[in-house]
C-alpha cells in the first residue's frame, strides 16, 4: 500500500496522549506511529499530550499546539483530568457542559482548517487512581 504524500499526524490532549507513565517513545501514540510507517504511511508525528491537561487547556493551546501545524490527522485525548473531581471546587475540573463545548469548539476549529482533515477522538478508560498513582512510593 502506497500513499500519495507524506502526512502531519498532532495529538493533543492528556498524559495518556503524552506517553508520561511511559519509557521514552514507547506511549501508544508513539507505537502506534511506528506501525503506519511500517505500514508505509509516510508522516510526521507531533505529539502534544500533556499531563494534567483537560478540554480547557486544548482549548486555550489549540493554535499554537495543533493547528499552526496544518495536520492531515489530528488525534484528541482528553476527558480523564475533566472529570478529577475537586472537593475544593465542589465538583469536577470542567463540568460537563462546559466540556461539551470545549470539544464542539476544538472539533470545529480543526475541520475550519481545510477540507480532509481527519480526527480521531480518542476514548478514555476509567482511571484508578490507587492503581497508577506515579508518585506512590511503591
Amino acid at each position: 500500500m502506497t500513499f500519495e504524500k507524506s502526512h502531519i499526524v498532532v495529538a493533543i490532549g492528556d498524559s495518556l496522549i503524552e506517553g508520561k507513565a511511559a519509557p521514552k517513545d514507547k506511549g501508544w501514540v508513539y507505537l502506534l506511529s511506528n506501525r503506519l510507517l511500517n505500514l508505509r504511511f509516510e508522516h510526521t508525528l507531533v505529539n502534544n499530550g500533556a499531563g494534567g491537561n483537560t478540554s480547557e487547556d486544548v482549548r486555550r493551546s489549540l493554535r499554537e499546539e495543533c493547528l499552526r501545524h496544518n495536520p492531515d490527522f489530528v488525534l484528541l485525548g482528553v476527558g480523564v483530568n475533566d472529570s478529577r473531581f475537586r472537593p475544593s471546587k465542589g465538583g469536577n475540573d470542567v463540568e460537563i457542559p462546559r466540556f461539551q463545548e470545549n470539544i464542539k469548539y476544538i472539533l470545529e476549529q480543526i475541520s475550519a482548517l481545510r477540507k480532509g482533515v481527519k480526527v480521531i477522538v480518542v476514548g478514555q478508560a476509567p482511571v484508578i487512581d490507587e492503581f497508577v498513582d506515579p508518585y506512590k512510593p511503591d
